[in-house]
């Protein structure tokens, strides 16, 4: 939240005609839409942070009979810590075969105050499994999901559950998935075409290594 103070350094009444956001995220309102020379006025701004991380940047345009600055420009800028932050939000394990086992990573880590401890992780949706480790006791950890073959063909989707004692953050959720499909080798590996030959024919056999 923030109160920003306009004064009218004009001769004649200045008129708020309007107080604009940029965006959904963020309220403002005006204590006054007549302010007389000499007087002052307050812009009261709320914005939410719920879901945002990062660097923040937003505007509140104010539009007025001033002649010379009909839209007077406010800005929001910071930012955005999350309490815990998960890096990366969601894991892609890659292009995979039924037969794969690959590793993914995620690192949590507290922003907040206090400390915060993992009291569980498992995956749901997916044949994968899950480990915990202690980079920094109450502050850091990281979630490591392997893969368990065989592997589904298709779309690979489940979902990391990590359970921590966050008040107001109990269950991390974290997205993991992958593409699984059939390996092929190609026979011949290498097409050779002669110069001035017409007309020929040469073939390419594909065969999957899941065939047995």
């Amino acid at each position: 939240e923030h109160t920003f103070v306009l004064k009218n350094d004009g001769t004649t009444t200045l008129e708020i005609k309007n107080v604009r956001p940029s965006c959904g995220c963020t309220v403002a309102s005006i204590s006054e839409k007549m302010v007389a020379p000499g007087q002052e006025t307050m812009v009261a701004t709320k914005l939410s942070l719920r879901g945002r991380n990062g660097p923040q940047h937003k505007t509140i345009t104010v539009e007025s009979n001033d002649p010379e600055k009909p839209n007077f420009v406010l800005t929001l800028e910071g930012v955005a810590v999350a309490q815990v932050e998960i890096a990366p939000m969601q894991l892609y394990l890659g292009n995979l075969t039924s037969n794969s086992i690959v590793t993914g990573r995620v690192d949590i880590v507290s922003r907040g105050p206090g400390p915060l401890r993992i009291l569980k992780a498992e995956l749901d949706g997916a044949p994968c499994k899950t480990q915990i480790e202690t980079v920094e006791e109450g502050k850091q950890y990281r979630l490591w999901v392997e893969t368990e073959p065989p592997l589904p063909l298709g779309a690979l989707r489940g979902t990391a559950l990590v359970s921590t004692d966050r008040e107001g953050q109990p269950l991390l959720t974290i997205p993991v998935f992958a593409d699984v499909g059939t390996e092929l080798v190609a026979s011949p590996a290498q097409l050779v075409v002669m110069q001035g030959q017409q007309g020929v024919t040469r073939y390419v056999i594909l065969r999957s290594l899941d065939q047995k």
